[in-house]
């Protein structure tokens, strides 16, 4: 017998929004397709915007604990994710409660057996399916790692914020981020893609990650549109520092992205102002822990109105020995509460105002991943790719060069 939470708002369609319904019903469905209605169970709506709130999802989540799978309208990746955490399926259905109840008991068995929850966030990766719509996303799946590719399109050329160990450049040998081989246009990045494809048919995601701030220009959105008119089958992907993301959040899903990943190098704007010197904001230059407030509030303001539009965010995190190294269950708190589904712990690669900091060592690096493990799924396998980083991030050495010479020495696999 399957125990099933239904998001409907009259009992006989499936129409709710999983984040936003007010109550689920609850059913209990026989193999033989007869179900009966157990309860309905009413959601405290809760949307806070403090760094100690859960995610948007997490009030809905508590109540369904004992449910073996959910239905609904519309689920984001982020609550999806947190409910194969739990070992809950999640089913995004239309149409009558009754058809879709009846055939869940006949056809879908299965679900007794329930998805591999984890008991630690350690192997999260691993034993967790990734999110609704994500399973081929290499840099979300720790599976989809070894198996798919990505691409990122160097098509941003300018940056609103100044980090002190960011140096942006045009090289084809450093295998670090906001580094490219060259700049390109929106169209020229349409191109790219589809020689890309020639050369790694396992290329599932488009992502922008640079070299510049993706949303400090109109560069890299009108590049996505294109892609997504063209290439409508692959995943939209981008990285940005979130000083803009509130305003362009819509346009953003506009654009067919799926997921999105957020620099938060901080919380603190004490601790923030010593990562980054400034900020353009409007045309001014805004520094100290003014500048950092402003950013830390935009990134997290940010984070909770693309998340709402359904949209999956990962937060990255540079780790810097005696800046933020005891800062990251803070940051992870507060990615969570706006709505966050994943953490990225980057070290730091010692460049520009940093050179002569030290990165941290391994076991500096697995403590932070700990730390914020307990709160969100921690990724692993983040290779810092380059801007225009192409091919399998798993790949061998021998199929890296294949690919970069399939592509005239132009990609690589970060």
């Amino acid at each position: 017998m399957l125990r099933i939470a239904v998001a409907s708002s009259d009992g006989k369609t499936i129409d709710e929004h999983f984040g936003r319904a007010k109550f689920f019903r609850v059913f209990e469905v026989e193999d033989s397709g007869d179900f009966r209605l157990i309860e309905e169970r009413h959601i405290p709506l809760s949307r806070s915007g403090s760094a100690n709130a859960g995610h948007p999802a997490d009030a809905a989540i508590e109540q369904l604990t004992d449910v073996d799978a959910v239905f609904a309208n519309r689920i984001g990746p982020g609550a999806a994710f947190r409910l194969e955490e739990r070992g809950i399926r999640a089913f995004v259905l239309a149409g009558p409660v009754d058809r879709a109840l009846s055939a869940c008991g006949r056809r879908y068995k299965l679900m007794r057996g329930k998805p591999q929850g984890t008991q630690d966030r350690q192997g999260i990766l691993e034993k967790s399916s990734p999110p609704l719509g994500l399973e081929k996303h290499p840099c979300v799946s720790g599976r989809a790692h070894y198996a798919f590719g990505r691409i990122h399109l160097p098509v941003s050329p300018a940056c609103n914020i100044q980090c002190r160990y960011c140096k942006r450049g045009f090289n084809k040998w450093e295998a670090s981020p906001g580094v490219s081989h060259e700049l390109l246009t929106p169209v020229e990045g349409v191109e790219r893609i589809a020689s890309a494809l020639m050369a790694c048919p396992e290329i599932t995601v488009v992502g922008i990650a640079g070299p510049g701030e993706p949303l400090a220009t109109d560069h890299a959105l009108e590049t996505l549109r294109r892609v997504h008119r063209r290439f409508p089958h692959l995943i939209m992907c981008l990285a940005t520092n979130g000083l803009m993301l509130y305003e362009k959040a819509e346009e953003l899903v506009g654009a067919g992205v799926r997921s999105l990943t957020v620099t938060v190098n901080a919380v603190d704007a004490k601790l923030q102002k010593r990562i980054c010197s400034h900020l353009v904001l409007r045309g001014a230059i805004v520094t100290g822990e003014e500048g950092a407030r402003r950013l830390i509030e935009a990134q997290l303001s940010g984070i909770r109105r693309i998340v709402e539009h359904g949209v999956f965010v990962k937060i990255n995190s540079v780790l810097v020995p005696g800046i933020n190294d005891r800062h990251v269950r803070e940051i992870a708190s507060a990615a969570r509460g706006a709505g966050a589904s994943m953490m990225n712990i980057i070290p730091l690669l010692p460049r520009f105002e940093f050179l002569s900091h030290r990165p941290p060592s391994p076991e500096e690096l697995a403590k932070a991943q700990r730390e914020a493990g307990e709160i969100l799924p921690v990724f692993r396998l983040c290779r810092r790719c380059r801007a225009d980083a192409s091919g399998i991030p798993g790949a061998s050495a021998e199929r890296g060069r294949m690919a970069r010479q399939c592509t005239d020495g132009t990609f690589s696999h970060g």
